[in-house]
């Protein structure tokens, strides 16, 4: 039997634990752009929302529109996201979704996208950004069921033993989905990504080393230890008369 991607009691543990530290079940923002969404999606892995915000503000101001930051070289829309963790994969990421959303419309716009259903609208995000992303972008524009699952997310389910290392990201999202009832999953992802921002991480636990156990010889081996030992052994020297 396969082994269960989330543990659901302590993942309801964490949920009401972090709803009465924040007073409450926060509510759902009016939606933004999608576009800008995915682009904040890209930039808010291992930083924090107010940081890639920062980022994000700087970028739209170094450059006349997005067709403008789809076209310029990857050092230069590094340079303006800098210093934000993995600058560089970060440009990239931006740049190529750009791109696919240009090949696909046209034009540099997510709208079109919410036009397909809703199966082949995340399958088109996932394609052209992260699953993480893709979920972000479905959550605060559209207001689906989605639960995304970004690095810092992801460290905190860890941290609270909610899932493990070998539960990949998809699947975990989809468990997560599965678990959280309609209309929790925005206060779930806003209440789990603030205490990420506000947490600094736990330290991971020291595995204490084990003593060696000596070996045993047994066999042609210990015969040949046993008769080693034997042939130390001297008899003792006669006196002379």
């Amino acid at each position: 039997m396969a082994k269960r991607a989330v543990d659901t009691a302590k993942l309801k543990r964490l949920y009401n634990r972090l709803k009465r530290a924040g007073g409450g079940k926060p509510q759902p923002l009016p939606p933004t752009d999608p576009t800008d969404e995915m682009m904040l999606a890209l930039l808010v892995d291992q930083t924090t929302e107010r940081r890639a915000e920062t980022s994000l503000r700087r970028l739209k101001r170094a450059f006349v529109d997005y067709n403008e930051i789809r076209v310029t070289r990857l050092s230069e829309i590094e340079e303006s996201i800098s210093p934000l963790p993995d600058a560089a994969g970060k440009a990239r990421a931006i740049s190529l979704m750009l791109n696919a959303v240009f090949d696909r419309h046209h034009k540099i716009s997510l709208v079109p996208v919410f036009e397909l259903s809703k199966r082949d609208a995340r399958k088109f995000l996932e394609k052209i950004s992260t699953p993480a992303a893709a979920a972000r972008v479905l959550l605060m524009t559209q207001a689906a069921h989605a639960v995304p699952v970004d690095n810092a997310v992801h460290r905190v389910l860890l941290d609270e033993q909610i899932t493990d290392e070998s539960v990949e990201i998809p699947r975990l999202q989809t468990a997560l989905e599965r678990h959280l009832k309609s209309g929790e999953a925005y206060a779930f992802y806003r209440l789990v990504r603030d205490y990420a921002d506000t947490e600094p991480p736990r330290p991971a636990p020291v595995k204490k080393a084990k003593p060696k156990k000596k070996k045993k010889t047994t066999g042609k081996a210990a015969t040949k230890k046993t008769s080693a030992k034997k042939k130390k052994k001297t008899t003792p020297k006669r006196k002379k008369k």
